[in-house]
């Protein structure tokens, strides 16, 4: 790895940018531009989760078949043969799954949903091959040890012994216990792996690639309106996770401020990201809608008016409101322009 560990970089790829087998070529493309990258974290294939997770709930021969023909067809479309091991054994667990007459186990669960990770992890390795990109495919548990409580495994620990060239191409959202069952970190738990993985690696950075590619004031596709920060501090990035922010999984950033290791909120492009670390915004807020009817404002909330509504909880830096559907969106627009008007003259 050049410049070693201490200048390497650990990337996130989210399932937002891996819906196919087009998608993740463009995405490796973006990649193998950037030669400090030495890791590779993968998340299974967009909403493939899910359905993994209904098959668990459900248990059907008709929809393990119909999870299967879907590889099936993203391996023949790769032109990648289907006759691995990794391959062979994943079909299984999920045809076996299909099978079953009741709700799989906890313990069942996650070996099953694990199948997302490695199919696309195993994908995107060999289309590096097809691409000329030196990499090489690792299995992120036998490295990431979990306690058992299986479906939201909490970390024990995690150790990496990297080839001296190539780029690591794993899993995020996985681990193993100590008999070796499979465990997950909790519903999209992969921005957590990789930041424990950054960690045992030593890495300068971690770059998650989002197809959000940066922390906003709001939600973009919700309020076209809202600002892009270009930095925050881990505590305001934990604030605007834990109150249901999806672009970053609350626990991601724990291990790396510990190890004071910078994430970076990005996108494949690199024209616009977000770069968290010690360094406070002072301007910073943010409104964030968890739940229909629920509204969370963070940040200095002493300019808004909050007379006659209902509040959950209400801070200095945090209120939460209850609110009804149709007067959320006017109000959230509403209090962003005032908060943003505030910190406006709080710069001047």
């Amino acid at each position: 790895m050049a410049g070693g560990a201490s200048q390497m970089i650990v990337a996130k790829l989210g399932g937002s940018l891996l819906t196919d087998v087009t998608t993740i070529r463009e995405a490796l493309g973006r990649i193998q531009l950037q030669p400090s990258i030495g890791i590779v974290v993968v998340s299974a294939l967009k909403g493939q989760t899910r359905q993994l997770l209904r098959l668990a709930q459900s248990p059907s021969v008709s929809l393990a078949n119909q999870y299967i023909h879907a590889w099936q067809r993203h391996f023949a479309q790769a032109q990648i043969s289907i006759d691995t091991p990794l391959i062979r054994t994943a079909f299984a667990v999920i045809a076996r799954a299909g099978q079953q007459y009741q709700a799989l186990s906890a313990r069942q669960q996650d070996t099953l949903l694990a199948q997302g990770e490695l199919l696309t992890s195993w994908l995107v390795y060999q289309l590096c091959q097809q691409l000329n990109f030196p990499t090489y495919w690792h299995d992120i548990r036998k490295n990431l040890s979990t306690d058992n409580d299986y479906g939201n495994a909490k970390p024990l620990a995690c150790q990496l012994a990297l080839r001296p060239s190539g780029c690591m191409i794993t899993q995020g959202y996985i681990g193993a216990d100590a008999d070796g069952h499979t465990t997950t970190l909790g519903f999209e738990g992969s921005d957590y792996c990789a930041s424990l993985i950054a960690v045992a690696a030593q890495a300068k950075a971690v770059w998650i690639y989002k197809d959000v590619g940066a922390l906003y004031s709001a939600n973009p596709y919700w309020l076209p309106e809202a600002k892009a920060y270009c930095y925050v501090s881990y505590q305001q990035a934990i604030a605007m996770a834990q109150a249901g922010a999806r672009v970053l999984h609350p626990q991601a950033v724990q291990p790396a401020q510990q190890a004071q290791i910078p994430i970076h909120i990005i996108a494949l492009d690199h024209r616009q990201q977000t770069r968290i670390s010690q360094q406070a915004h002072n301007s910073w807020f943010a409104l964030i809608s968890p739940m229909p009817e629920r509204l969370i404002v963070l940040g200095d909330t002493t300019v808004l008016d909050l007379q006659g509504y209902q509040c959950v909880r209400h801070t200095h830096q945090q209120v939460e409101l209850i609110l009804p559907a149709a007067q959320l969106e006017v109000l959230a627009r509403q209090w962003h322009q005032q908060l943003m008007e505030a910190q406006t003259c709080l710069s001047l």
